[in-house]
């Protein structure tokens, strides 16, 4: 449903880390993967994102491949006139 994607300062190393917070869109998983929308496994649902950020990777530069990703059920905080407040996600 919506993303956040931010650079992490790698440790020990020169560069940055690409990291991500993705909000799924739960609709679309109760249809396509039939999750319980009542009480949603995070498990079954970071292995699905998983895999489709893995598939994704596969398709671009180094440089732009997303290295971690936190899976959030909750929606971004966002302003008054709602962009995502992307200061609070480093």
């Amino acid at each position: 449903m919506e993303t956040v994607v931010y650079g992490r300062a790698k440790q020990g190393r020169q560069g940055e880390d690409v990291c991500a917070i993705i909000v799924p869109d739960m609709e679309q998983l109760v249809v396509e993967c039939q999750i319980d929308s009542e009480n949603p496994n995070l498990e079954t649902i970071h292995s699905i994102i998983d895999s489709e950020v893995k598939r994704l990777n596969s398709e671009v530069a180094d440089h732009k491949r997303v290295n971690t990703f936190e899976v959030q059920l909750e929606e971004l905080e966002k302003t008054s006139t709602k962009k995502v407040k992307r200061f609070i996600y480093k």
